[in-house]
């Protein structure tokens, strides 16, 4: 399967319905995404809808290396965030007061409790950034793939997904270690491409580049559908082996999904073994029984 196929496949379209009825659109972007208005509503939900859970990545400060999420993994806001909002004068009963916060940030208008300015953490160049390199041609420092855009009915972005297909060393450039820790519990000198050549060798490899669902659909099965979706659409793309990373405190990715559907852990991150780096053959697939 050539190179550009994931270009020649980028228009088709998919839907999601969960338990309650709702029913999801998917669409699939390859490049061309970057002009269009979709991609301005997924840089405003990158910058303010993901970062519940372990993910604290809503604002920080300026004078040291602190950062606020939103929600934690039991759906509540916060208390350090909460404190925020109250000291000033956000109404945290109104759903939309992540990105309330986030703009007043963007406007050098927002202060944590001992006075010190808040800032973004990812603004919306940055996050523009971040987004247009999983899209972007190799020749132009991106990884040349895709992204999955989940809609609700109103059109709003309530998740995606970034993926690619390519050579081994492409799991380097996403995830770049220079040590490992593997499945023995032996710490190696070895990058993540090394390790992956011992165990499946030359092959046509998909990596997970990034993945999230908007805060105010969780716990309605989007998460579980997206993944599924992701790994039929590498295996559509022609990828033999399958790469991602995840952690433990995101239990629903780590044991729900990747665990679930048959992606074995290779190695840790040596940082922190709670972050596990997985990979299946996409012959090894299992099929998920409780869709």
């Amino acid at each position: 399967m050539k190179e550009n196929n994931i270009e020649q496949l980028s228009k088709q379209k998919n839907t999601i319905e969960i338990e309650t009825g709702e029913v999801f659109m998917v669409e699939f972007f390859g490049q061309e995404i970057l002009e269009m208005d979709k991609f301005q509503d997924l840089i405003r939900s990158y910058a303010t809808s993901y970062w519940a859970g372990s993910w604290k990545e809503l604002l920080k400060r300026t004078d040291k290396p602190v950062q606020f999420g939103t929600y934690d993994n039991d759906g509540r806001i916060y208390q350090e965030t909460k404190k925020i909002l109250e000291f000033n004068g956000v109404d945290y009963s109104n759903p939309n007061w992540p990105y309330m916060l986030w703009s007043m940030a963007a406007m050098g208008m927002l202060q944590d409790i001992d006075g010190q300015e808040l800032v973004p953490y990812w603004t919306s160049e940055s996050a523009g950034e971040e987004l247009s390199k999983f899209v972007l041609p190799r020749e132009e420092g991106g990884y040349g793939g895709e992204i999955a855009i989940v809609s609700n009915v109103s059109g709003e972005c309530s998740g995606f997904a970034a993926y690619s297909v390519g050579d081994v060393f492409q799991a380097d450039k996403r995830f770049p270690y220079k040590e490992l820790v593997l499945t023995s519990g032996d710490m190696v000198g070895m990058s993540l491409s090394e390790v992956l050549m011992d165990i499946y060798g030359e092959n046509r490899y998909g990596v997970f580049l990034d993945f999230a669902v908007a805060e105010n659909t969780r716990g309605k099965g989007i998460g579980s559908k997206l993944f599924d979706l992701r790994l039929d659409r590498l295996n559509m793309l022609g990828a033999k082996v399958i790469v991602g990373r995840t952690i433990k405190t995101s239990p629903s990715q780590y044991f729900g999904n990747y665990l679930k559907r048959g992606m074995e852990i290779v190695a840790f991150d040596p940082a922190n073994t709670d972050k596990a780096l997985f990979a299946v053959e996409t012959s090894r697939i299992i099929e998920r029984k409780d869709k």
